[in-house]
């Protein structure tokens, strides 16, 4: 109810890492992600158990609009009230995979605080780190001389989802090209709800789900159809669940590189090789949740590396003031010690971030470092003319910020 706590006694069979997954029931109030706090032993562990996010679920209120004219608009939303499960997870993106906890063996406590959003609770289980197998292992366990590779086409169209993590994940058209399918057709005259996602599903955690059914057992391929048109010359990263769960370590990060038009992607090894998943008859579904995928460390030691660039700010704020005199010496290396130093730090860790980054870039540069580079000229020119550095005070901050 927002308030309070709730304590339970746990008894710890074998000291080890164990993920905590809660099953739970949202209960109406204002839509916002359940919000919760832990304690083991009275104790938060880390920071990321203060507080950490438990998502709603919503779907379609009825189906698509349409005005006066034949145009489509994107179908209302509700809250969908039922149980599900959700894992304690770092809520920035920054960790791909449940937090785990290091407990000894012996009885615990397990303190649930209540910070925002009123939650009822089924269950709380301790179960062990989510390691997932890589492709090549899981497909050793494939049993082709039983089952097929289907050639059953089963289209699921994006704006169809039946499942959203958020309200505002709405489907929504593209006018520009007339080969992006809806489910009601195409119309060169009249908008079309044909796809979802777009700038509004960019969050780590956010996820949507759809159903699907097949009609036999068997082993099946993956593909979709998109348009990553957001992160200039960068990739974008998916988690795939086939029924809730990641099937193979490949899946985990599923990449979605930089284009201005709509492609196809087959879910394949880089060799080209499609990645099968087993699939019985009857009905399943799959669920593409934001991740940060491979730019996860290079996120994590941009952070650290911002809040340097902080903390130097503020250093140097406090000897020139928010209006520096650029005809005068304040002998900022002096006064401040260490600022050389850490600012050859900061000058390393942004250009090897740039060169990972555009590592990770189809085509061999990512618009998402120029930032990066602006403020690594800016320490440049601060090293090279130390005399003069307060007269790039404005620019420092400026990259900062932008950082």
């Amino acid at each position: 109810n927002e308030e309070g706590t709730v304590t339970y006694k746990v008894n710890v069979a074998k000291a080890g890492l164990y993920t905590v997954k809660f099953i739970y029931y949202a209960l109406p109030k204002r839509n916002n992600p359940i919000a919760i706090g832990l304690k083991v032993d009275g104790k938060y562990l880390f920071d990321g158990m203060q507080e950490f996010e438990l998502p709603r679920l919503f779907v379609d209120n009825g189906g698509v609009r349409v005005d006066g004219l034949g145009n489509e608009l994107s179908p209302e939303q509700k809250e969908e009230h039922m149980f599900q499960e959700g894992y304690m997870v770092d809520m920035t993106g920054l960790e791909n995979d449940p937090y785990t906890l290091a407990l000894s063996a012996g009885e615990h406590t397990f303190t649930v605080e209540s910070v925002a959003e009123p939650v009822a609770f089924d269950a709380i289980v301790l179960g062990k780190p989510l390691v997932y197998d890589d492709y090549a292992t899981v497909s050793q366990g494939y049993d082709t001389s039983k089952y097929a590779t289907m050639d059953e086409t089963i289209l699921i169209e994006g704006e169809d989802a039946d499942y959203k993590s958020t309200n505002s994940l709405v489907s929504q058209y593209d006018q520009t090209d007339p080969s992006v399918s809806s489910k009601n057709g195409s119309n060169p005259y009249l908008t079309r709800i044909n796809y979802i996602g777009g700038g509004n599903w960019s969050s780590p955690g956010q996820r949507l789900t759809w159903k699907f059914s097949v009609k036999e057992d068997g082993y099946y391929k993956i593909a979709f159809r998109y348009k990553q048109s957001l992160v200039l010359n960068g990739n974008t990263y998916r988690k795939l669940y086939i029924d809730g769960e990641v099937p193979f370590k490949e899946a985990a990060q599923v990449t979605f590189g930089y284009g201005l038009n709509w492609e196809f992607k087959e879910f394949a090894a880089d060799d080209g090789t499609p990645y099968l998943v087993y699939l019985e008859k009857g009905d399943h579904e799959i669920s593409l949740e934001v991740s940060l995928g491979e730019l996860t460390n290079t996120v994590r030691e941009l952070k650290e590396v911002v809040y340097d660039i902080g903390q130097m700010y503020r250093k140097i704020v406090m000897i020139t003031g928010e209006n520096p005199d650029p005809n005068r010496d304040y002998s900022l290396f002096t006064q401040i010690p260490d600022l050389e130093e850490r600012l050859n730090n900061s000058h390393k860790v942004l250009s090897d971030l740039i060169v990972e980054a555009d590592s990770l870039s189809e085509k061999g540069s990512s618009g998402s470092t120029s930032t990066l580079k602006n403020m690594v000229a800016v320490i440049e020119r601060m090293l090279n003319y130390k005399y003069q550095a307060q007269t790039y005070k404005s620019s420092f901050f400026d990259n900062y910020s932008s950082l």
